[in-house]
């Protein structure tokens, strides 16, 4: 059980990083793109949303954490 917990505990942070990573850099590409500030509303709202998204997957790592740490005593 703990090395499934292990497992998905590494993947939440592989993806978290990815998607913070990338996913900002592709909403300011979608901004330059469309020829806007990338201040404008609709790019300020899709990074809250990518922000929120990867706060979430932080919180669930961190009690994916205190779980491993509590199997293995």
């Amino acid at each position: 059980m703990l090395t499934f917990y292990a497992v998905v505990f590494v993947l939440l942070v592989v993806e978290t990083v990815a998607t913070l990573i990338f996913g900002m850099s592709s909403e300011m590409e979608r901004a330059i793109a469309r020829k806007q500030s990338t201040w404008d509303r609709e790019t300020v709202w899709a990074h809250l949303n990518i922000v929120l998204r990867v706060a979430l997957r932080a919180a669930l790592g961190i009690l994916l954490a205190i779980r491993i740490v509590e199997l293995t005593g």
